[in-house]
């Protein structure tokens, strides 16, 4: 009984801040013992651009290693109708990439490319997550964009956090989200807060 017989290409992206750091990232599965995956790091990009380089790198791999057959897989409505030709691109930004998938594509005897529910492209979501998270910590602070000067935080760090009116009044608090780098540069955190005696 055969087990998969098509290589499965998932790809994904994804920005904190958006804009802002960013990774595409795709995980070919040539079966179910053997998958690639490949990622590419974005000091400033929007999610559809980093989700669009996550297509394209992941075709990229996949034309190297001489596949000639292939299933594309996204969570992206956006990106899947526009390569389906469904949907016009009105971004210039991601004109070129646009332009760099559908030249890929076109390489390929065939291809079929079908968005998946986001719970279903974990494998992709993954990747791109680990790539930023790599990056951030090999990157020195005076390399990366202005706006995330501090990542001094993390998920999971404990805080301290006391008013200004009231400075004899002090909560300690656990970061339970992954800080998110706003338009604005600012940094959103979420906190659990206990009162400390």
């Amino acid at each position: 009984m055969n087990k998969q017989t098509t290589p499965i290409l998932y790809f994904d992206g994804g920005s904190r801040g958006n804009p802002g750091i960013a990774a595409g990232a795709a995980v070919l599965q040539l079966s179910e013992d053997e998958s690639f995956v490949v990622s590419n790091f974005m000091k400033y990009a929007t999610n559809n651009e980093a989700e669009y380089t996550g297509l394209v790198i992941g075709l990229e791999k996949a034309q190297q290693l001489g596949i000639k057959n292939l299933e594309v897989r996204g969570d992206s409505q956006l990106i899947i109708n526009q390569v389906n030709g469904l949907w016009k691109v009105k971004s210039d930004k991601l004109q070129d990439l646009f332009n760099q998938a559908r030249r890929l594509i076109s390489q390929f005897n065939k291809i079929n490319i079908i968005w998946i529910p986001r719970k279903d492209n974990h494998l992709a979501d993954a990747a791109v997550n680990e790539c930023i998270d790599q990056a951030i910590n090999k990157v020195s602070p005076s390399r990366l964009p202005k706006k995330i000067e501090s990542n001094i935080f993390a998920q999971g760090d404990m805080i301290l956090i006391s008013q200004q009116k009231n400075q004899d009044e002090t909560y300690q608090g656990i970061i339970v989200e992954l800080p998110e780098i706003l338009d604005n540069g600012k940094i959103r955190i979420v906190i659990e807060i206990s009162t400390k005696d």
